[in-house]
């Protein structure tokens, strides 16, 4: 179905389906996305700066990054790209948007050169891009609405698999699958919350082998987590 994470009841709902036996959720883009240059998800290619994952919904980020104040566009490098400069790079994209909109990939990187100089490290761009597609997808909100429906939808012993692909999905994927946690006092106990939803399969991540990464260059960064529920 051609929908949101987050519309995952909707569907369930319009597709009569009462609950899952299991849920595989894929977080990571897609080649086809990466490969299309109109897309604007590949920063080292000129192209359209949209970064949105359904191009007929949302704004575009070439749109978000014309009206967005400074304040606005420095939490979002802070936040969703941990870029420690993000203060200055906001700055910077503002200063040169007032003479120069910005609608491709090549304009965002020619907005932040006062920062980071002609030629950027990867790593860096890689972090610039991951904010505004987060911030123009709403995605960290989308997917943790997405695994609680998927929970909620699952059946007693059914099975919950998350693989993320960065830091920021990861630590969301690891309080989602976790529950609340006990206070001091159950801790101490040992005491099980009445509302814990699921129990771990996977104690830590599964990450790829060096053979997977050898044939998938992609997947170097993927973890896998697993958890069943435990709670009607």
């Amino acid at each position: 179905m051609h929908r949101p994470f987050d519309q995952l009841g909707e569907v369930l709902s319009s597709e009569r389906l009462g609950s899952l036996a299991g849920a595989l959720f894929d977080l990571g883009l897609s080649s086809l996305q990466l490969g299309d240059a109109d897309r604007g998800f590949a920063f080292s290619r000129e192209g359209t700066l949209d970064l949105r994952f359904d191009p007929t919904a949302g704004a575009p980020a070439h749109r978000l990054l014309g009206t967005a104040s400074a304040e606005t566009l420095a939490r979002w490098f802070a936040e969703y790209g941990e870029l420690p400069q993000s203060h200055r790079l906001a700055r910077s994209i503002v200063e040169f948007r007032a003479s120069h909109p910005i609608l491709t990939t090549g304009d965002l990187r020619r907005a932040v050169a006062r920062v980071w100089g002609d030629t950027p490290h990867p790593r860096r761009l890689a972090q610039l891009f991951q904010a505004l597609r987060i911030a123009v997808n709403d995605e960290l909100a989308t997917v943790e609405r997405g695994l609680d429906a998927a929970i909620e939808a699952l059946a007693p012993g059914g099975v919950l698999a998350v693989i993320s692909y960065h830091s920021l999905e990861d630590r969301l994927v690891k309080r989602v699958l976790r529950g609340p946690l006990p206070a001091k006092r159950e801790a101490q106990l040992g005491v099980l919350r009445p509302d814990r939803r699921l129990e771990p399969v996977t104690r830590k991540a599964i990450v790829p082998t060096p053979s997977e990464v050898a044939q998938n260059p992609r997947a170097r960064s993927a973890k896998l987590r697993v958890a069943r529920r435990i709670a009607a």
